[in-house]
């Protein structure tokens, strides 16, 4: 029997879309969606984030579980002029 990680079993691949780029990872790598903004080094206060259409609440990104076929946008903050 294989470990289940979150309800899903540790080998499984969940493959999902991140700034229109395919991204396959595995149930022990990513699980929530506060993880996947650390996997990409980018600031939690500097982006917003998108999944499945809908803005996610920077504080709700603990609790947001990645899920298969997921669509993740992730928007940075740019200053300028």
């Amino acid at each position: 029997m294989k470990e289940l990680v979150r309800g899903r079993r540790a080998d499984e691949v969940c493959r999902m879309q991140v700034n229109g780029e395919t991204l396959a990872l595995s149930a022990l790598q990513l699980r929530t969606l506060r993880e996947l903004v650390e996997h990409f080094r980018i600031d939690p206060r500097l982006v917003a984030a998108q999944r499945n259409g809908e803005i996610a609440p920077r504080e709700a990104w603990d609790r947001i579980e990645l899920q298969d076929e997921d669509v993740v946008e992730l928007i940075r903050f740019v200053g300028g002029g």
